[in-house]
């Protein structure tokens, strides 16, 4: 048992960072966002997993989630370097390398075996509806069907990450009042000139405001972290406090929430577009518990929500396809089918992310 144990450690919680930049709890947050978007998609086609919670309409959240943590991972360890280095060519191609790797691999393969799928399997083409012809759009960003827009956006911020840091940096690295401003004026003018209704976009200037939040929200821990002051973690009940609170305000935007607590009645994307609202909820609440009593980052640190959060972005991938393939092939109870999914969907992640996804990161 024992041993089993070292081993199932050495496959999925190895190490991938230098050990003071790899922040356990963030890999348990990965897992909220996943268990949120896949929860979301349950309730979307009536399979709840847990009776009585809906979340119709609120799996775009999760993906949110992903955003804010993309932003702030890939930006938090960049803050204590000097500017000369940040404005080096040479760590920006490793950049990118590790980046192309970490995305396209599973990535590419999912996509190949979609339009197999729809292909050999013309009945199946309702339930993985990409065909081959638009294989190279997607490929190349052009296009994100279904669940694959999200993919398109983040990378495409992987592409503005280095200006978005260098600006940071030369202009206002010690000044966060300052990249503040700059955050809420830009947020104000991307949201201004973004499309009313953009769901399932696959251009980033409607989401750019939450990758730019994401990033402040690192620049802000990393002064809370050198800050003597706030080193000792001050009123770390306010803070788990305001950590509730965030996740609360979030929660309250689900439609079926919403519709219960205010006896208005909302669409189920009525909240979509309130990209602000989410970045600085999601920030909010990644940075409280981070500074908080340790009840949250305690819970996200915990091995089981680790191990989901670091299989999330096969999960990502592949939960849809899955999803509608369980509705297609089992024709049981509703809860049932949600149970068979969530398992099929965990082993079956589990393997890719060991046979694909943990050699490319090795070798980036």
């Amino acid at each position: 048992m024992k041993n089993w144990l070292i081993r199932l450690n050495r496959l999925f919680f190895e190490r991938n960072s230098s050990h003071h930049l790899q922040i356990d709890s963030l890999d348990g947050l990965r897992g909220l966002a996943i268990l949120w978007v896949v929860l979301g998609h349950l309730s979307g086609v009536h399979m709840p997993l847990i009776p009585g919670l809906d979340l119709k309409g609120s799996a775009v959240y999760g993906v949110y989630l992903f955003f804010i943590l993309s932003a702030f991972l890939l930006t938090y360890p960049l803050w204590n370097q000097d500017r000369k280095t940040l404005l080096k060519i040479r760590p920006w191609l490793r950049y990118f390398l590790r980046r192309v790797l970490r995305i396209y691999p599973m990535y590419t393969l999912v996509l190949i075996a979609c339009a197999l799928a729809t292909d050999r399997f013309p009945a199946l083409k309702k339930f993985i509806p990409l065909t081959s012809h638009r294989l190279l759009k997607h490929l190349v960003l052009m296009r994100g069907h279904d669940i694959l827009w999200a993919v398109a956006v983040e990378f495409k911020f992987y592409l503005v990450l280095p200006l978005v840091v260098i600006i940071f940096s030369l202009i206002a690295k010690k000044r966060i009042w300052l990249c503040a401003l700059l955050v809420a004026i830009a947020s104000a003018l991307m949201v201004r000139l973004s499309p009313k209704e953009f769901d399932a976009h696959i251009t980033l200037l409607p989401f750019l405001p939450i990758f730019l939040i994401g990033t402040l929200a690192s620049l802000i821990q990393t002064a809370m972290a050198a800050s003597p002051r706030l080193k000792a973690r001050p009123f770390p009940a306010l803070f788990e406090l305001a950590a509730v609170l965030a996740f609360a305000a979030v929660f309250l935007t689900v439609p079926s929430v919403w519709n219960r607590v205010t006896g208005a009645r909302v669409g189920f994307n009525f909240f979509h577009s309130r990209v602000v609202f989410f970045g600085a909820a999601w920030s909010l609440f990644l940075l409280a518990f981070l500074n908080g009593a340790g009840i949250i980052r305690a819970i996200l640190a915990s091995r089981p929500a680790r191990l989901i959060g670091i299989i999330s972005y096969s999960v990502y991938l592949l939960h849809y396809p899955i999803l509608l393939a369980v509705r297609f092939l089992f024709p049981v109870a509703p809860s049932v089918r949600a149970m068979i999914m969530v398992v099929l969907t965990f082993a079956v992640c589990c393997c890719t992310h060991l046979l694909i996804e943990r050699p490319f990161i090795r070798l980036g």
